[in-house]
């Protein structure tokens, strides 16, 4: 069987396991698989997004389905590893928080552990094995944000960013010097 019906197999099972657990119904299932499916996004992040499960219950339920370690925020390290290890930008765009790293592994927390593509690229970045755990999304972006960030929010970053496009002359929009009042309508 191929990486992909290795894959498919495995989340119909771990679909199973959702309903039979009772934390979602075969309906909520086929829903949420056939939005992610249209949108090239996440099964588990579908499932959150709609409502249908928190995503403390989901990292949970994939801890007990994977057998795998679940990493909550306070159990994330206060120091970055070295960039060299990966790189922020990879881990920003993954959604993976590296624990640790030994001689022959590096230890991470991802939300989304089903996804054979990024433990290959870890794999393949590091030259060790990964260790994998679980967390939440939200905890994997608020440790990602301290370790790696300015600790702003997206508006604040984005406000940012658009002051200094402003600032280079990238920017040069100004609505006071191009705004007209339209012409008052007929009567």
């Amino acid at each position: 069987m191929s990486d992909a019906g290795d894959l498919s197999r495995i989340l119909a099972d771990f679909a199973g396991h959702l309903v039979s657990s009772r934390k979602l119904s075969a309906q909520d299932i086929q829903r949420a698989k056939h939005l992610a499916e249209n949108g090239g996004e996440d099964l588990g992040l579908v499932l959150t997004r709609l409502g249908l499960i928190s995503e403390r219950d989901l990292a949970e339920e994939i801890s007990r389905f994977l057998t795998i370690p679940l990493v909550g925020l306070d159990q994330i390290s206060e120091e970055p590893l070295p960039d060299d290890v990966l790189s922020s930008r990879f881990l920003l765009q993954s959604h993976i928080i590296p624990l640790s790293v030994s001689s022959d592994a590096v230890s991470i927390a991802m939300a989304n552990p089903f996804d054979r593509g990024l433990l290959d690229a870890i794999r393949f970045a590091t030259g060790k094995a990964p260790r994998l755990s679980v967390s939440t999304y939200s905890d994997i972006e608020a440790a990602l944000d301290r370790l790696y960030g300015d600790g702003k929010s997206q508006i604040s970053q984005i406000a940012d960013n658009a002051r200094s496009f402003h600032d280079e002359g990238l920017l040069s929009f100004s609505p006071s010097s191009h705004w007209r009042p339209l012409p008052a309508a007929p009567r």
